[in-house]
């Protein structure tokens, strides 16, 4: 059984002349499809994948849990490199290449990483493309991501004379294609995060077996996982707290300390540092990308699709009160007012709810803090205060209802000023 993964319209039924086509039912929202080849002689399932190499790993590797699969072909346009690269030209790559790092000067060679792609592979796509129309020859395809290229980098790559064109999916299935294995190479036994969020992850997708130790914060009161962390190991910014439960592998976000990042690897713990995603669909996208790493991809989709139906109410109920839209702030005091901007959390479920985040439309970005005559002049019609009771909301409410210089704002006139669940907000 051949795989065949492309992102955009191709005829492939004409190309491959693919008969008896229908669909897979298959993991999340991915996009398989089964037939046979006539060109190839062989069964054929056909993955339409997006522009994510995250997608696409959770694809090959829902594929080979169930398929035997003889080989991978990944179908796809590139851009040109080099010079002589036509846009009517096939290219049929010898060696595929991923550049991650751009050097800081050229001209020492940047560092790549290199498959070779295999003749046998190599001839079938010949013999699948011969009566096609397009002219073809073999070249070396670089794998780069899309949104760091510019006609600089371009004219700094044809220099090289080593790549002909790029496409920044290619190297992913390759190097699938030619070992057959991933950098992490079994289901960790062990896991933990140093990041809450990245906990609240963990504890939707996995289980208590899996998960070594939590945060502080995932067992403080108030905390959406506190009952399923209450009685785990606590870990801190030491290392020893880490090393002491021999995690197979620890998840991070970007601010954690450099020193703590090298020392866990300099042990042999594999380190995954990875930022979240604010919004629904890339919270998705984070659940999938930790799901796949921890091999919970079943618990990955239950999970996404309480996502997908609890979005769905917020919609609907939008949808139902749409001529009653109000601008809306999140508000909470610690030592000075606090307020969710755009890319926030607050400001995708105010968004989602079909609201306006009055904070995101005066240029307040991420969780930031404004001064009072900010916020009079923003004048929100209701305020939320994401604020526990435990850490002061109660107080801070009271003293945002009484304080006179704040009586002209609507919210406050007209005692649409809220206390909420901070949990929700997480």
């Amino acid at each position: 059984m051949i795989l065949l993964i492309y992102k955009n319209e191709i005829n492939l039924s004409k190309h491959l002349y693919v008969k008896n086509v229908s669909k897979l039912e298959s993991i999340g929202e991915m996009n398989f499809t089964k037939g046979t080849s006539v060109s190839l002689k062989d069964e054929l399932i056909l993955f339409k994948c997006n522009d994510s190499k995250i997608e696409m790993m959770v694809g090959l590797k829902w594929i080979k849990s169930n398929f035997d699969l003889n080989l991978i072909i990944f179908f796809d346009y590139v851009d040109p490199i080099n010079n002589n690269v036509l846009e009517n030209h096939l290219i049929i790559p010898e060696e595929v290449s991923c550049l991650n790092d751009l050097p800081l000067e050229w001209g020492n060679n940047p560092y790549v990483d290199t498959v070779k792609v295999k003749n046998s592979l190599n001839k079938k796509i010949r013999k699948a493309v011969h009566k096609t129309n397009l002219d073809f020859f073999y070249g070396n395809i670089l794998s780069i991501d899309s949104n760091i290229i510019n006609e600089t980098l371009i004219k700094e790559l044809n220099n090289l004379n080593k790549f002909d064109a790029h496409n920044n999916l290619i190297f992913t299935c390759n190097k699938f294609a030619n070992d057959n294995e991933i950098s992490i190479m079994y289901r960790p036994v062990k896991v933990l995060t140093i990041s809450l969020g990245h906990d609240e992850i963990l504890f939707g997708i996995s289980n208590t077996d899996q998960i070594a130790g939590t945060t502080s914060f995932a067992q403080d009161d108030g905390s959406n996982i506190q009952t399923k962390s209450e009685g785990l190991p606590i870990v801190t910014t030491d290392p020893e707290t880490i090393i002491a439960l021999s995690p197979d592998l620890v998840f991070a976000d970007p601010y954690a300390s450099v020193d703590l990042m090298d020392t866990l690897q300099d042990i042999g713990i594999t380190v995954i540092q990875t930022s979240l995603d604010n919004s629904s669909e890339g919270r998705k996208n984070d659940i999938w990308l930790m799901s796949y790493i921890t091999g919970n991809l079943e618990n990955a989709l239950v999970l996404n699709e309480e996502i997908d139906r609890k979005v769905k109410i917020l919609n609907d109920l939008a949808a139902e009160n749409i001529d009653n839209t109000k601008n809306v702030m999140t508000l909470s005091w610690w030592d000075a007012y606090w307020t969710a901007g755009s890319g926030s959390t607050e400001d995708a479920i105010i968004q989602l709810a079909g609201g306006e985040n009055v904070s995101a439309l005066n240029g307040v970005e991420s969780n930031n803090t404004i001064e009072k005559e900010l916020l009079i002049s923003m004048n929100p019609e209701m305020i939320l205060i994401t604020q526990s009771v435990a850490w002061g909301g109660q107080d801070f409410y009271d003293q945002l209802m009484s304080d006179e210089s704040l009586s002209s704002i609507e919210a406050i006139k007209n005692k649409e000023v809220y206390m909420v669940n901070s949990n929700w907000w997480s």
